[in-house]
């Protein structure tokens, strides 16, 4: 979720092609990279066994990793649809 959400932001902030085009300051990059391993990474600390979080398997983590992923690319290919129709900008 936490992943998703920042990786959306990505994608819905320009026009252009998110990945390839339109790259983030490093000093967002680096915000980004950190909060997400944070969010992985807290069911594996005290505070994940405090609020009684539980481990995900490898193959569970693959396969969020592979739903998020194509989440994305929908993502990428709504908007640009979304531009096109709406010719926003021009």
């Amino acid at each position: 979720s936490l992943a998703t959400q920042v990786f959306v932001i990505y994608i819905i902030r320009t026009k252009k092609l998110s990945i390839i085009s339109s790259r983030p300051s490093r000093l967002v990059a680096l915000n980004t990279i950190l909060a997400v391993t944070v969010g992985w990474l807290i069911p594996f600390t005290f505070l994940g066994q405090y609020f009684d979080f539980h481990k995900l398997s490898l193959p569970i983590i693959l396969g969020i990793v592979a739903i998020v992923a194509i989440y994305l690319v929908a993502a990428e290919i709504t908007k640009h649809i979304f531009y096109r129709k709406y010719a926003l900008g021009k």
